[in-house]
This record gives C-alpha cells, sequence and structure tokens, in this order.
C-alpha cells in the first residue's frame, strides 16, 4: 500500500509535495505506535493462537483497501480542455469540427496525462521543479499533446482523437519502462540501491526484536514497558518525517548529507542497544534512530532526483524498491539466525547496526562517483562525435 499511496499524492500536489508526502507517510509512525501498544493484548485476548492472530493483521491489512474507494482518478478541468482547445482553434483559424467534438477530443488526451504515473515526478517528494497548478498550467507533456493537436488539425483540419488503452496496455507499458538498463548499469545508482537494501535490512531488526533483546535483559520488564520504546519510534518518526519533508523544500540543503548523516547516527545508536539495561536506556536509542528511518524513508525520492534527474525518477524510484524489498525480506531471518548461533540478540544488533550505518558511509562520496560517471559518457561522446567526423 505504501508505493501507490506515494503515486496518488504525487498527482494531487505540485506545490509542497514534500510537506503533503511527510504528512502522508506519518501513517507508518502512526501505526506503529497504536499496534505496538495493542497487538499484545490482542494476542492475548485470542488465548495466544498465532492463526487467528494473523486472521486479525490479515484483515487489518486488507481494510487498508477501504481507503483507497476515497480517491478518485483526476479528470481533465474544464480550465485545461478549453485552454488547449482555444490553442487549436487559434491555430486553424477556420475550424470545421464542432467544438463539443473539438472539447471530447482534447479532454481524453488530458485525462491520459492525469493518469498516474504518466509524469516523470511521481515519485518526487519534494515540489515539483517547475511550479504547476492543474487548474492554470499545462506541465511539458501536456504542451506536446497540445502541439500534435495543432500539427494534426493543421494536415488534416480535424482533431485527433486518443486512442484509449487497456489497462492491462498501460501496465505492460509502465513495467517496461521501470526497467531502465542505463539505470541498471549505472554505478552511481547501483551503488544507491544497494545502499537502500544495506538500510531496509538492518533497520527493521529493532521493530522486531528490540522488545525481545529488552526482555532477555530484563526479564522484570512489563509488556507495557517492552512495547514503549517500538511506540516511541512510531511517534518520534511522524515529527522527524515531518521535518524532513521541511528539509527537502529547502533549495541549499543537500538531501544526500543529511540522510548518511541521519543513517551513520542511526547505525550507531543501534551498537549501544546490546548496553542498555534500564527502560530509559531504550527510550533514548528511539531518538537518533527514529531520525535515521524517517530521513531515509522521506528523502529517497529527493536523493533520486539529485542523482539521476526528475526525468527517471520514477523508473528509479521502481528499482529500488525492488532492492529495498529484498532487504526486507532477509533482513529479519539474518538477525534470528544470528541469535539463534549466539544464544542472544547482541550481535544481531552489533551486526545489524554496523551494516546501516555503512550504507550511509558508501553513499558519502556518491556525487564525486556521478561525476567521474558523467566524466566518461563525455569522452566517450566526444570520441564517437570525432569518428563521425572523420568518417564523413
Amino acid at each position: 500500500m505504501y508505493l501507490p499511496s506515494i503515486v496518488i499524492l504525487s498527482t494531487y500536489f505540485a506545490k509542497k509535495r514534500s510537506v503533503a508526502t511527510g504528512i502522508a507517510v506519518c501513517g507508518s509512525g502512526i501505526g506503529t505506535m497504536v499496534f505496538s501498544t495493542i497487538n499484545g493484548p490482542v494476542f492475548d485476548y485470542f488465548g495466544k493462537d498465532v492463526g487467528s492472530f494473523m486472521v486479525y493483521l490479515a484483515a487489518i491489512a486488507i481494510s487498508g483497501s477501504l481507503f483507497s474507494l476515497l480517491f478518485a482518478p483526476l479528470k481533465a478541468t474544464e480550465h485545461q480542455v478549453k485552454k488547449v482547445a482555444k490553442m487549436v482553434r487559434n491555430y486553424e483559424g477556420k475550424p470545421e469540427e464542432p467544438t463539443q467534438r473539438l472539447l471530447e477530443d482534447v479532454r481524453n488526451d488530458l485525462e491520459e496525462l492525469n493518469r498516474p504515473g504518466h509524469n516523470a515526478d511521481t515519485f518526487y517528494a519534494g515540489n515539483a521543479p517547475v511550479s504547476r497548478s492543474r487548474s492554470n498550467t499545462l506541465d511539458r507533456k501536456a504542451a506536446e499533446s497540445a502541439e500534435a493537436h495543432v500539427v494534426h488539425a493543421t494536415e488534416h483540419h480535424t482533431v485527433h482523437h486518443v486512442v484509449k488503452k487497456s489497462k492491462f496496455t498501460k501496465f505492460k507499458e509502465s513495467l517496461c519502462s521501470v526497467l531502465d538498463k542505463d539505470l541498471l548499469f549505472s554505478p552511481s545508482f547501483m551503488t544507491l540501491a544497494v545502499s537502500g537494501t544495506f538500510t531496509v535490512l538492518s533497520f527493521l531488526v529493532p521493530f522486531v526484536y528490540l522488545a525481545l533483546a529488552m526482555k532477555q535483559k530484563n526479564p522484570d520488564f512489563t509488556d507495557a514497558e517492552l512495547s514503549l520504546p517500538v511506540t516511541l519510534i512510531g511517534a518520534f518518526n511522524i515529527m522527524f518525517r515531518i521535518g524532513c519533508g521541511m528539509v527537502a523544500d529547502h533549495p541549499k540543503m543537500s538531501a544526500l548529507q543529511v540522510s548518511n548523516v541521519a543513517t551513520i547516527i542511526a547505525g550507531t545508536s543501534m551498537l549501544f542497544v546490546p548496553f542498555c539495561t534500564e527502560l530509559w536506556h531504550y527510550v533514548v536509542f528511539c531518538i537518533p534512530f527514529s531520525a535515521g528511518v524517517a530521513c531515509f524513508a522521506a528523502l529517497r525520492s529527493v536523493i533520486c532526483v539529485e542523482l539521476i534527474g526528475v526525468e527517471k525518477l520514477s523508473n528509479a524510484f521502481g528499482i529500488l524498491m525492488v532492492f529495498m524489498g529484498i532487504g526486507a525480506v532477509v533482513g529479519g531471518p539474518i538477525a534470528a539466525q544470528i541469535k539463534d548461533i549466539t544464544g542472544n540478540y547482541d550481535i544481531s544488533f552489533y551486526v545489524m547496526g554496523i551494516i546501516f550505518a555503512f550504507s550511509g558511509v558508501m553513499t558519502i562520496r556518491l556525487p564525486e562517483l556521478k561525476a567521474w560517471e558523467e566524466s566518461k559518457k563525455l569522452a566517450r561522446a566526444g570520441t564517437e562525435m570525432r569518428v563521425i567526423s572523420e568518417a564523413s
């Protein structure tokens, strides 16, 4: 549900998109606060029956689909339709098509342009590079579409009717566009992708095993005390995510460096978990850890824009989600396996803390790596141009 929510949100906001995204993704923090508190009592209510408890969790997850019914696909506004129609009529001089037919054709084109995922900056959490409002102006894609209408109208004295594509065709085209080989063979982008895998692999461990580690350290902790740190992580996560959204709005702030610092600090804080014995120790740990998790989640798309530009953001974000998904799948089992081998969670937190911090360290020199990559492309392009000029 996370990825579709980002897509939907980006289609509704162009201005202050980073703040809107920061607020929206706070839902994960709220969920962490609420369910870390009630899951224990609910598990006890079902008599500690795992099957019944999983049905309860499945019902909660499925209920999220009900909220999707509240979203309506964006339709072309009357202002957009009339604006393009006026451009076409002015260019033709003497339109031979009825105005109503003209408006219907233009509306079809604009509805396609408003489709989620159609714009390059769909996954960008920051403000749109060029501020645009759906009610006032058209973006570059819309302008190109309007130009195509004008050319066709000039040549054929009619307005080209946009062909409606099936949902399967649109899905197939979107999937093919995501698998961009230029990104897959880019050293700088793959460094960012692998870094994201390491980050997700490690930062989910406290959510799953922190309470168990606390119980192992101090059996006197109550259930309420065991759930408190994860609840606080959710609360701090809300505040830090909103703050990261504001950071993304600042033109002079480097989202990459902010994320690197926060990630390294969060990973380092995990190294101190084995030394915690009192409840307040774990509470203090929650602050830097929450900051690292929040900055990673909120600034990832902004970093993509800084690295590869907004044109390929949708492709890049899709690939990044695949890599992060791999980390989410393997992180928990690795930590559990380490615990089974060593007999406690200390080594698990040491290993995962080092991986978390390393994921921030490995992207510190990412701008320099990108500059080197671009210089190689320019040099290769220059060589090709010389070969062509010599051949001619």
